[in-house]
């Protein structure tokens, strides 16, 4: 909150301050440029940030436009991002203090140049001045195409007196690419990110839609072209990177834990075929896990604004419906009775459908998602073996 308020502080003064340049205008020696951060550790600064900055050294101007402030004392802030109507604000901050937060951070921060004519810039400056505006300076943001580079991108493209052409070659082919690299040192992350993210995410992506990516974008304007011209005069290092790193590395990854979990369950359903018993707490668990996350994954395919969620392949087999077995476990009479129906006709058909979608359904999916997948068609062909076994003991009977 301390930050957005010295943003705001900052904004109020910059507000009276564009009155002022208006009359004058930029000086000759004025410069935009972009500044680039490098990724963090935390979720959110994974892959970096962006910002714009405006300076002019006869004015004693220097600010950065910043499009990345959010708060998560916003009232229901993490419904919100869950659902994908997340509001973020811009605003503008001294660049020395806007410098030294990434410094303490340990963050490198670059800046390029921008190969602008003096009425570029003062169009850019008055539209950043426009936008910063009460009314205008909250948007609602979106991760890959709404975010703290895609506005400053068009920012420069919309008030650089000329079409930019972008062209390098764009270094992923699809924006799950990008994520996963982004991700590398972080496999809960990345874990996590990639159950959410649907076949949309696997389907090729624009170079421009690319720079959702702050660093993409920065190699991006390092080959771009206005009007013929290069689009950066010059590029420098403000300050450097330190190694960073991620508390996630020292956990065991997702492939161990659900490789470790499939070891288990087939172990324990070993057990269970030569002793003729049911540990029905093992699959209440493995179906309640199942279910927990087709609930959430559900959720953010059906109900959220996220564009690429939406379809989500792995809702075949991680069914919300899932939960609701785990919880009918606790009751003896439908263990007895329906259990094995259920997932003869529920579960065993999708499950089965789903490891051989593995390999053609348009959407990539974890490797750890494999072990848990077997693990789940273990306990249900050893549902299917129980059941026949039990049909066969009454026919004996009788």
């Amino acid at each position: 909150m301390e930050k957005i308020f010295k943003y705001l502080v900052l904004t109020i003064t910059l507000t009276l301050l564009s009155v002022r340049t208006d009359a004058a205008g930029l000086g000759e020696n004025s410069r935009v440029s972009l500044l680039t951060c490098s990724p963090g550790t935390e979720v959110w600064s994974n892959y970096g940030h962006t910002a714009l900055r405006v300076c002019d050294p006869d004015t004693g101007l220097d600010v950065c436009f910043n499009y990345g402030i959010f708060s998560f004392s916003t009232p229901h802030f993490i419904w919100r991002f869950c659902t994908g109507e997340t509001d973020y604000i811009v605003g503008a901050q001294n660049t020395d203090s806007f410098i030294e937060e990434y410094v303490r951070e340990g963050r490198g921060v670059t800046e390029q140049v921008l190969n602008l004519d003096l009425a570029s810039k003062n169009e850019m400056w008055n539209a950043l001045c426009v936008n910063i505006q009460p009314q205008n300076r909250t948007y609602r943001y979106n991760f890959f195409y709404d975010n703290c580079a895609t506005r400053v991108r068009r920012m420069i493209e919309n008030h650089c007196g000329n079409v930019v052409e972008y062209l390098g070659d764009a270094p992923f082919t699809t924006m799950r690419e990008a994520v996963e690299y982004y991700t590398e040192d972080y496999p809960w992350t990345r874990f996590g990110i990639s159950l959410v993210l649907g076949a949309p995410a696997d389907s090729p992506a624009s170079y421009t839609d690319q720079m959702f990516a702050p660093e993409v974008m920065m190699d991006a304007f390092d080959s771009a072209v206005i009007g013929g011209e290069p689009l950066v005069l010059s590029r420098q290092t403000l300050t450097e990177c330190r190694e960073l790193h991620s508390s996630q590395t020292s956990l065991p990854s997702p492939d161990l834990v659900l490789c470790i979990i499939f070891a288990v369950c087939a172990f324990v359903s070993g057990i269970e075929l030569q002793k003729k018993k049911r540990f029905r707490a093992v699959d209440g668990i493995l179906w309640g896990i199942a279910g927990l996350a087709g609930t959430v994954i559900a959720f953010l395919a059906l109900v959220s604004e996220h564009p690429a969620t939406d379809p989500n392949y792995l809702l075949i087999w991680l069914d919300p419906l899932a939960l609701v077995y785990a919880i009918a476990l606790c009751f003896r009479k439908f263990r007895n009775s329906r259990a094995a129906d259920f997932v003869q006709i529920v579960f065993l058909p999708f499950v089965l459908f789903a490891l051989a979608g593995f390999f053609f359904l348009p959407q990539t999916f974890h490797t750890a998602l494999i072990p848990f997948n077997l693990s789940l068609l273990f306990r249900c062909v050893l549902a299917v073996v129980n059941s026949l076994n039990r049909s066969g003991h009454r026919k004996h009977l009788k």
